[in-house]
């Protein structure tokens, strides 16, 4: 008899804070951003992921603090897929308003000069996650679960955090 292979799992420490943002394929030539992000990672090791629009200038600050804490951030990232929103998790290894000249070879080409990108985060690790983490993960303003207010709000990003460790198995 076959053992069944252990689910991998992404956690996410307690009492951390991190970034949720919707985002969609309209841009990505190939029609799918993650699998464009997923290429560079996998082949230098880590990618650089540009959100558009308001500059979001506190979580910068926030997410390098917790980063030189050696607490885990993370960039939560939100599509919708029908009438449920498909949900994947990076690793934060750092935030910031621009990029270097090098480090534009980490920015996938679609939006390598984009001028509407504000914020920019530099990530190690990025894979599906079960949606149920909209269920465990609050808002920082309301305190409010994540899945209820997605339905609710048009924003397009969130300060989120979780109480507690969490651990999220990862779809292959």
């Amino acid at each position: 008899m076959r053992k069944a292979k252990p689910a991998k799992m992404f956690i996410v420490q307690g009492d951390t804070r991190h970034v949720l943002i919707r985002f969609s394929n309209i841009e990505a030539p190939s029609g799918d951003a993650i699998s464009e992000h997923a290429r560079i990672l996998r082949t230098k090791g880590q990618v650089i992921l540009g959100k558009f629009g308001r500059r979001i200038t506190a979580t910068i600050a926030m997410l390098n603090s917790q980063i030189k804490a050696e607490k885990s951030s993370c960039l939560f990232l939100v599509r919708r897929d029908g009438q449920q929103y498909a949900v994947y998790a990076a690793k934060v290894s750092k935030a910031s308003h621009q990029i270097s000249a090098e480090d534009r070879d980490f920015v996938p080409l679609y939006y390598r000069k984009s001028p509407y990108v504000s914020t920019w985060f530099t990530i190690s690790e990025l894979c599906e996650v079960e949606n149920v983490a909209l269920d465990r993960l609050l808002v920082s303003s309301s305190g409010f679960p994540v899945a209820s207010t997605l339905r609710k709000s048009m924003a397009g990003f969130f300060f989120v955090r979780n109480r507690q460790e969490l651990a999220l198995t990862v779809l292959e």
